[in-house]
Parts: structure tokens; sequence; C-alpha cells
């Protein structure tokens, strides 16, 4: 009788118990997600109908605020799913709680047109900005907290691209926390500036420790 070769796998994907995980199949589930809940931001921009003569421009320069939300969201967006494969190109294999933190992750995506639409709609309400602000603040805990597991469970190529990807994770989050405390501390024009200036404090701390590992790895080389 011959005896059978356990079949190796292929790079990117774990046996547990008869499952197999893969990586890419996980990556391409991401950007069908990132792609349907970036095209639907828009469609919740109503065009005007039946809009009487010389008063189109009016009533467009009203939708003006659904606009800036949505270029908000698409950038901020865009900014997630660079993250995202930067996070899966550090991770070394995708385990069952990758699995979890990446679909609590994808569910949090999924609610950005509800979120945008809702800040857009009432983007001089204090409440909608506070959701809009922690709603993005959440979706970089939830890439956050795979990075720390994974640290923990040292299931990260510990490089210099994962203290860096770490490091602008904790600055959007500061920055996010920053606009959403404001909301109630100070008046909303300030939102954002308050959020810009946690991002550039952030970075100033961030570049802080990053010189201070560069010296201390110098240091024991």
């Amino acid at each position: 009788m011959l005896k059978q070769t356990p079949l190796a796998l292929p790079p990117g994907i774990e046996d547990h118990g008869h499952t197999v995980y893969s990586k890419h199949r996980l990556e391409a589930l991401s950007d069908g997600i990132f792609a349907i809940v970036m095209t639907l931001l828009v469609l919740e921009i109503k065009p005007p109908a039946h809009v009487a003569h010389g008063e189109l421009a009016g009533i467009l320069a009203k939708s003006g605020r659904d606009w800036i939300a949505l270029a908000m969201t698409f950038g901020l967006s865009s900014r997630f799913w660079v993250l995202q494969h930067q996070l899966f190109d550090l991770l070394e294999r995708i385990k069952p709680r990758t699995l979890l933190t990446t679909f609590i992750f994808l569910g949090l995506m999924t609610l950005l047109p509800f979120s945008t639409a809702l800040w857009g709609h009432n983007i001089g309400e204090p409440l909608a900005v506070a959701i809009y602000f922690g709603h993005q603040g959440l979706i970089g805990v939830a890439m956050l907290v795979e990075i720390e597991f994974g640290l923990r469970d040292h299931n990260l190529h510990v490089v210099e691209a994962m203290y860096k990807l770490r490091g602008r994770l904790y600055i959007m989050i500061a920055a996010m926390s920053a606009a959403c405390l404001a909301v109630w501390l100070l008046p909303l024009e300030y939102t954002g500036i308050t959020a810009a200036g946690a991002a550039v404090v952030g970075r100033i701390v961030r570049n802080f420790f990053d010189k201070r590992r560069v010296r201390k790895h110098a240091t024991a080389a």
C-alpha cells in the first residue's frame, strides 16, 4: 500500500483542523466590500428633479455639505484600504482571530454610507458629527486590535513598516477621538481644526519614538 504524503499548503494558508484560511481570499473579499461601500456613498446624494427654470444652481449649492461628507469619507476609506493591505503584507498567517477582527472591520466599513449620509444631512448637529467621527475611529481601532494581538502572538513581521503602520493608526484614532470630544466642548467649526491639530501632535510624537527606536537599535548593534 502506498503511503500518502500530506500536501504542502501554499504560502499565506494555514490548516486549522480541516479548515483552510487563505490570505488572498480574505484580501479579495475586503476589496469587494470596499468597492461596494465606496460606490454606495454617492447613491445617498439624490439629484434634484422637476426643478423650476433658473433654480438648479441654488438647489445644487444646498447639497454641498453632502458632497463634503462624501469626499471626506471617500478619502478616509481609501486610506483604510491602503492600511489594511499593508497589514495583510505583515501578517504571517491567517488565524481564526484574524478572521474575527477582519469581519468586524469590514462590518464597520459597511456602515459608512449611513454615518456619512447622517452627517451630510445634519452637518450642524453635534450628535451627527460625533457619530461620524466616532465611527471612523472605531474602524481604526478594529484594525489596531489585530496589530496588537499579532504582536503578542508573534504573528506579525516586526519590521519598520509595522511600526509605521501602527503609528499611523494611532494618529488616525487620536484625530477622530479629538474631533468627537471637540464637538461637545467647542463650536462645530473647530472640529476639523481640532482633528488636524491632534494629527500633527501625533506625528510629532511618532517621529520622536521612531528616532528613539532607531538610536536604540543602533546602540544594540
